[in-house]
């Protein structure tokens, strides 16, 4: 309850901040912005309107928009940034130096039981392209995760799919369920990746936009880098744990399949 409060208020806060492609929120009779019932926590939140953007045919008037609306969300907490040490970064250490000592060949005999052929061949490539790629990338978040950053409340899974635009105009931000403070970069690095992946010219755009509302550190410029290949080598082996060692099945089979060739082409890309 006290973690959906304090995303509640960080939804308010926004708004407030007059940022009105966050939705608004409903309130019960009491004045609560959700109501507990045997089968959990609800919420009613207001319906926002357009589509999320096509990443391979985004326009420039639209690209300055999106930019603008995450530099607005990270504006209107700037103030209560803190210098530390990125949380997602050791999260992201901890997880490839569990990967690194984990038996594959019991990870393989996971992936076959699940009885999902395509979901097998894709989860085999990654695990065989995780070895040429681990030590580097662990080096590299080693040093990251030991670098002071400005940590503030950000959304941390922003991606295409979350953000709503109708013609030029963001009209929709959306899920906030993984709220917390962390670093910019975080959240720069996620959205920059569903956007264009490989595509440097695109990323370098995007951040050249984004600081003409918020300038960023050279520290938080390195850190982005260390977000995105950390994530390109180990978005695949979480989608692998999930599945395959946790269990878990997901309503769109066609979501996942999607996800692990994203992931698929980044690894690729990380090896040339």
């Amino acid at each position: 309850m006290s973690r959906l409060s304090f995303v509640h208020s960080l939804q308010r806060q926004w708004r407030e901040a007059n940022l009105k492609f966050i939705p608004s929120l409903f309130t019960t009779k009491e004045g609560d912005s959700f109501a507990k019932s045997a089968l959990g926590f609800w919420e009613l939140a207001e319906w926002m309107p357009g589509e999320p953007p096509d990443p391979g045919a985004i326009s420039p008037p639209q690209l300055d928009a999106v930019v603008a609306a995450l530099a607005a969300i990270h504006n209107a907490t700037r103030s209560t940034a803190t210098l530390d040490t990125s949380p997602g970064l050791g999260q992201r250490l901890e997880m490839l130096t569990r990967w690194q000592a984990t038996d594959f060949a019991q990870i393989e005999r996971q992936i076959e039981q699940v009885g999902w052929p395509e979901f097998a061949a894709r989860a085999r490539e990654t695990l065989a392209l995780f070895p040429h790629l681990a030590s580097p990338i662990r080096d590299e978040l080693s040093a990251a995760a030991k670098a002071p950053l400005p940590l503030q409340e950000c959304l941390r899974d922003i991606h295409s799919d979350h953000i709503f635009l109708t013609g030029a105009f963001v009209t929709g931000v959306i899920d906030f369920g993984a709220v917390r403070r962390e670093s910019c970069a975080g959240d720069l690095a996620r959205l920059c990746g569903s956007l264009f992946e490989n595509d440097r010219t695109g990323w370098d755009d995007f951040l050249t936009r984004y600081e003409r509302h918020r300038p960023l550190l050279p520290a938080e410029r390195r850190a982005i880098a260390t977000f995105d290949r950390s994530a390109a080598l180990l978005t695949g082996l979480q989608w692998i744990e999930w599945i395959a060692v946790e269990k878990r099945s997901f309503p769109q089979p066609e979501v996942v399949l999607n996800r692990l060739d994203i992931s698929l082409r980044r690894m690729r890309f990380l090896l040339k």
